[in-house]
């Protein structure tokens, strides 16, 4: 079986939220496209917490980035707020109901704001 990285992972679980315009999500990356989305890992330290024992609690950050249409109508810009509004609740109830990527000892996604590239 073939080892997928956490990014990959990642990107595969936001890939099923089906508020996602096209559902194509790119790394690293913003494309040219009206509508586009990108995982893009975060640099910080992986350490989470450290305990007595030695043991630790690690953690991935990475932004998720949209790109949408800047306008000048007040109406799709409050759209593409709420897009993110909507995203962070998909995200808060995946975590409630345990629907996480598939990341070996993962525990939950934490949403730490929104995020909109207007173009």
């Amino acid at each position: 079986m073939e080892n997928k990285s956490e990014m990959e992972l990642i990107t595969e679980y936001i890939e099923t939220c089906n508020l996602l315009e096209n559902g194509k999500i790119n790394v690293d990356y913003l494309e040219d496209d009206i509508v586009s989305y990108s995982v893009d890992r975060t640099p910080l330290n992986p350490v989470y917490k450290q305990y007595s024992d030695g043991s630790t609690l690690k953690q991935i950050a990475f932004d998720f980035t949209v790109q949408v249409p800047l306008s000048s109508r007040a109406i799709d810009n409050l759209v593409n707020s709420k897009f993110c509004e909507d995203f962070m609740c998909w995200i808060e109830v995946n975590n409630r109901n345990r629907v996480l990527p598939k990341i070996k000892g993962i525990q939950w996604i934490k949403c730490t704001s929104p995020r909109l590239y207007f173009r």
